[in-house]
């Protein structure tokens, strides 16, 4: 008999003792509609519909004693002791045995590697690529000794990466839970040394984050600031704004000429102003007494050239020489910006020009340019004429 249906017999026949407690309880009459209803369950339960193992004998006494018997006490004991041979039948021993079924085994197969990635990035690929095995070796692992295990088999597929870096960034957060566990993948020397600096500045990052959940609050922002400054550095030069002004008072300062259109055969006198970034530091000890001596300072030393061009020929017009730019400070420049007085040539002829503009820091030989758009007309009216 199968489980299931032994549990069904001893529930069918769990049931009619049930409504037959309930109506000696209650003391009605053993007579008509509750001796039919009794006795349709027991012919249920006897039918093997639902238990093809309920004893025969004990059915045929229990219908026999329908006709006789008019007390629904008897009714009751004798279903008690006919629900008692059901659970003798339908009742597991307690010392049986079950045997499951061994479980199927599951053949992994092989890794298939993303196109942009054959490390980290393959893990989140839809193929069934095989995961790291982490060795246990203890009940009570430690959160860390899991962490460094998982570092250790994500560094091994970094051979394979063809995007270490950013494989590499998926490992920080394993360093917050085991701090060191990515000092293996930064020690293979998979990274250049540019993808290393990014690495340090995102891992200088996230620490920085964990300081701020200890209640160093400022030191996101402290940190950012200082990757940023670090960071350009290892930029070339970078010329950010270039104008021709009329007037210039300070960094962000000034006021531009609206348009950038003279008149020719005029001498007219335009500054230059021009904004960079990425500049690089050089520490100075100072021998002159108006910055100290003694302590270290900070130097910046960039060059510029103007150049004037007739756009449509590429003709040189105008050219200044080579001038220097030099500043010292006890802090770092965060803004840097220079100025330059030129007077254009009267020389210059109708058409369209081109100022280009070429600064160059002399701490790494890096170039930068820009080029601002010039404008030389006959007489006013056409300056009123294209711009009224």
């Amino acid at each position: 008999m199968s489980r299931v249906t032994k549990y069904a017999s001893t529930a069918a026949a769990a049931a009619v003792l049930l409504s037959l407690g309930a109506c000696q309880s209650a003391r009605q009459n053993a007579q008509g509609t509750i001796i039919d209803e009794y006795s349709a369950g027991l012919a249920a339960l006897r039918s093997g519909s639902v238990s093809p193992e309920f004893p025969e004998d004990r059915v045929s006494s229990l219908l026999a004693a329908e006709g006789t018997t008019s007390s629904l006490d008897d009714l009751v004991r004798a279903s008690q002791q006919a629900f008692a041979e059901i659970l003798a039948r339908t009742e597991t021993p307690r010392d049986e045995i079950v045997v499951m079924d061994p479980p199927e085994t599951v053949i992994a197969s092989a890794p298939v590697y993303d196109e942009d990635s054959a490390g980290l990035g393959a893990l989140m690929s839809d193929s069934s690529a095989v995961m790291p095995s982490i060795t246990h070796t203890s009940a009570s692992l430690s959160t860390r000794d899991i962490a460094r295990q998982l570092a250790q088999a994500l560094t091994n597929q970094l051979f394979t990466s063809t995007q270490p870096l950013i494989d590499a960034l998926a490992l920080l957060g394993l360093d917050g839970l085991a701090p060191g566990a990515i000092d293996a993948a930064l020690e293979v020397h998979l990274l250049s040394p540019e993808e290393r600096r990014h690495l340090d500045a995102a891992r200088a990052f996230l620490e920085s984050v964990r300081a701020s959940a200890d209640g160093d609050d400022d030191a996101p922002a402290d940190t950012a600031q200082q990757i940023a400054l670090d960071l350009s550095e290892t930029r070339p030069l970078r010329i950010v704004r270039a104008e021709l002004c009329s007037r210039v008072d300070g960094y962000g300062q000034f006021a531009t000429f609206e348009p950038s259109v003279f008149i020719a055969g005029r001498r007219n006198r335009v500054i230059v102003y021009v904004e960079v970034d990425r500049f690089r530091h050089t520490e100075v000890t100072p021998s002159s007494s108006v910055y100290g001596t003694g302590a270290a300072h900070y130097a910046v030393e960039l060059t510029q050239r103007v150049e004037i061009y007739h756009k449509a020929d590429n003709v040189l017009a105008m050219a200044t020489p080579v001038l220097a730019d030099r500043r010292v400070s006890r802090n770092r420049f965060r803004d840097y910006y220079v100025v330059t007085a030129i007077d254009l040539p009267q020389t210059l002829t109708v058409g369209q020009y081109e100022v280009k503009i070429t600064m160059r820091d002399r701490a790494d030989n890096s170039l930068a340019q820009a080029v601002v758009p010039l404008t030389i007309v006959a007489d006013a009216s056409a300056i009123l004429a294209d711009h009224p």
